[in-house]
């Protein structure tokens, strides 16, 4: 990605313009932590871009997935929140009063702490929220969530992803909607291996998604694992996150786009 080329990008998303980029950047070694939330703004979709800027809302564990409501005013990421001496990932919801202006944050009700439960990866299209989680309804591997964003970040009408796309098997990541509703892009866990991003489609908004199938070349590769990490409002543009480490392992990360026709 232009301008990122020697940043160690584990997550991003960006404006509806794509002239801003949310990200979660970090240059861990051998697995220690340090990634913390950033903006970096360039002209046009395909200038380069520019510095990165650190958001305030960052925490003081490992901050992820920021993603940022059209407006501008409200985010959700995922964050870690102290817990029996240890860490525990959730979601958390920050909002603003004007662009540029601070994020105060806190975490929404439906994502309250649970030592068995892992809440992580959050995409926001509209009113609705897609998130991975561990532990809901006594999963055992990642599923693929979602909820009803409200006022003040209530999210309500929390369930899981219908159809076949979770399953028993395998843990199922990092949700990605296309602007219509109507594409899901996800990474599969292969445990041992490298993951590679899936696509499953439906007809409308209120029906199913059907059996995912791989991406394929030239997004997913055979010696790399990719996860999906944002798409264009014009579905042209998947923006994705590519790693040469086994299920994504200790990276490096770096920020990838691939474009295509309009569908």
């Amino acid at each position: 990605m232009l301008g990122l080329e020697s940043t160690s990008v584990v997550s991003a998303r960006f404006s509806v313009d794509e002239r801003t980029a949310y990200l979660s950047v970090g240059a861990p070694q051998g697995g220690t932590s340090g990634f913390d939330l950033y903006t970096a703004e360039r002209d046009t979709a395909t200038d380069a871009f520019g510095a990165l800027t650190k958001l305030s809302v960052s925490t003081n564990t490992d901050d992820y997935w920021p993603t940022v409501a059209a407006d501008g005013l409200t985010m959700f990421f995922e964050s870690g929140v102290p817990i029996d001496g240890s860490i525990a990932n959730t979601i958390w919801f920050a909002h603003r009063d004007s662009v540029p202006g601070t994020f105060t944050a806190r975490v929404p009700d439906a994502f309250a702490i649970v030592p068995t439960r892992t809440d992580a990866a959050p995409y926001l299209l509209g009113s609705s929220l897609y998130w991975m989680s561990i532990g809901r309804e006594g999963a055992t591997t990642m599923d693929l969530w979602t909820g009803e964003v409200g006022a003040n970040g209530v999210v309500a009408q929390v369930r899981p992803v219908g159809g076949t796309i979770n399953t028993t098997t395998a843990g199922e990541m990092f949700p990605v909607v296309s602007a219509d509703g109507l594409e899901l892009f996800f990474t599969r866990e292969t445990p041992g291996s490298f993951d590679d991003i899936e696509v499953a489609a439906r007809v409308n908004t209120s029906g199913e998604f059907a059996n995912a199938v791989p991406l394929g070349l030239p997004v997913d590769s055979a010696s790399s694992s990719e996860w999906p990490s944002w798409i264009s409002p014009d579905d042209c543009r998947l923006y994705f996150i590519r790693s040469d480490s086994p299920n994504g392992g200790y990276g490096p990360w770096h920020l990838w786009v691939a474009e295509r026709a309009k569908p």
